[in-house]
């Protein structure tokens, strides 16, 4: 996961040089599992997102795309060596989000814009054993487990900064972004070991289900500046 988290960053890194033409954004996101999902994964996921969205010209939609990662179960316990001795071994429980967007503006002033917004994507699940002492007496191990498709509606806000604290109220190029929305998922495979536990491999408490769940995002928008 943190390699994921490193990508995102760089991505949003490249953005910020000025290249971009459109609204780039960073978020932390809270997601809530629901039916099934929920009963088998008793964890609150938390994850970080990378957004990109291009702006129709003379009109109130935005386009583009989110990619994004969560982890919703972490144990770390010690793994006894043949040689003698042992090792800390920690293990992971995650998913990566990857998903079109389109979002309409249909409120907007100096201080802010309300949306509503559709979304089109998967959810991929997957799960890490490293040993955090390297040794070749253990071998790091990687694993998905499913993809599951979802579809999601929701909604939000964008606090314009300039919009709101300048006398003039000029528009700034930094925005906060507030919102949710709920994901219809299909079926699929993924995995969830509760905190103090230790697995023998990481096909140990897999479950298959329905993906449901909601997000909830809080986030900072880059460069969406254009007329009300």
């Amino acid at each position: 996961m943190k390699k994921l988290i490193c990508f995102l960053l760089l991505c949003l890194g490249h953005l910020s040089t000025g290249h971009a033409q459109g609204m780039y954004g960073f978020n932390v996101k809270v997601y809530q599992t629901k039916g099934d999902f929920n009963k088998n994964v008793q964890a609150v996921p938390v994850g970080i997102s990378f957004n990109y969205l291009h702006h129709i010209k003379d009109s109130k939609f935005t386009l583009g795309g989110e990619l994004g990662v969560a982890m919703y179960a972490n144990n770390q316990y010690d793994y006894a060596l043949s040689s003698g001795g042992s090792t800390i071994i920690d293990e992971e429980d995650c998913f990566w989000t990857l998903h079109g967007d389109a979002r309409y503006y249909f409120y907007q002033v100096p201080a802010m814009k309300a949306y509503a917004q559709g979304r089109v994507g998967m959810t991929t699940f997957f799960s890490s054993r490293i040993a955090l002492d390297p040794t070749p007496e253990f071998d790091d191990t990687f694993e998905f487990h499913g993809t599951a498709f979802n579809v999601g509606l929701g909604g939000g806000v964008l606090i314009n900064f300039g919009g709101l604290f300048n006398k003039d109220k000029t528009q700034g190029n930094v925005n906060l972004d507030l919102g949710a929305s709920v994901h219809s998922g299909s079926r699929t495979d993924y995995r969830y070991m509760a905190e103090g536990s230790q697995s023998l491999s990481l096909d140990d408490g897999t479950y298959k289900s329905v993906t449901n769940y909601i997000d909830y995002r809080i986030g900072i928008i880059f460069n969406p500046k254009w007329k009300n």
